[in-house]
């Protein structure tokens, strides 16, 4: 590469609830990047015994609180998420996010 510089800008993400309760996870909050727009996320489940579980997450809704936050970008005002999952919760090791653009990329990020 001829001396060009590439800056990756970082994904956004804040859990606001997550609330595990006997074999539930319920949990909301907000992610976006600042470049580029996403289209759906998925909630990947890392369960002790080594097994993830992919989980679909009810995005785009209204953040208010989000956009005035980051005005500048125009993604914020819809980056809004929902997730509900019964199954294996209390088996929970880690959750990483993805995000897919309309470009089929895939964004991830690591929630501990």
């Amino acid at each position: 590469m001829s001396g060009q510089k590439i800056v990756v800008a970082a994904m956004k993400l804040s859990v606001d609830s997550l609330v595990i309760r006997d074999s539930r996870m319920f949990g909301y909050g907000w992610i976006f990047h600042e470049t580029i727009e996403i289209k759906s996320v998925r909630l990947l489940v890392e369960l002790k015994n080594g097994q993830t579980v992919s989980l679909p997450v009810s995005y785009s809704k209204q953040r208010n609180d989000v956009a005035e936050a980051f005005p500048e970008c125009r993604w914020a005002p819809f980056s809004g998420f929902l997730f509900m999952w019964r199954g294996m919760a209390r088996k929970c090791r880690k959750c990483s996010w993805k995000g897919f653009s309309q470009m089929v990329r895939h964004l991830s990020n690591s929630y501990p």
